[in-house]
C-alpha cells in the first residue's frame, strides 16, 4: 500500500491512503481512504465514500471526493479544529461581510 498525500505532506492528518489500482476491493472497490489520528481511516468518511461507491458513483468521482476531504481534514488538522465541531456560521459571516 502506498500513501498519497495532498501537497506532498507525508504522514499528515487528513492524508489520503492509496489502496492500489482502481478496482482493488481492499476498501470496498475504492482506490483510497482519508486517514486521521494515528493514520487510521476516519469512520464517517469511510461510510460516506462507501455509500458513494455503493450507489454507483463513478470511481473517479469517489476518488475526487476523497482528495477533497483529505485537503479539508489537513486544513482542519493544521488549525487544530475538530471536524465534529465544524459549523457553517463562520462561512455565512464571511459571506455576509463580502456581500456588504
Amino acid at each position: 500500500m502506498r500513501t498519497i498525500h495532498p501537497r506532498g505532506v507525508v504522514g499528515a492528518y487528513g492524508s489520503l491512503l492509496d489502496q492500489g489500482a482502481a478496482g482493488d476491493d481492499s476498501v470496498g472497490g475504492r482506490v483510497g481512504t482519508v486517514v486521521g489520528e494515528g493514520l487510521l481511516p476516519i469512520p464517517e468518511v469511510e461510510e460516506f465514500l462507501s455509500y458513494c461507491t455503493a450507489t454507483g458513483r463513478s470511481p473517479l468521482t469517489v476518488e475526487t471526493y476523497a482528495y477533497a476531504l483529505a485537503i479539508l481534514f489537513r486544513f482542519l488538522g493544521a488549525r487544530r479544529i475538530d471536524w465534529r465541531e465544524l459549523t457553517l456560521e463562520p462561512f455565512w459571516a464571511a459571506r455576509a461581510a463580502v456581500s456588504s
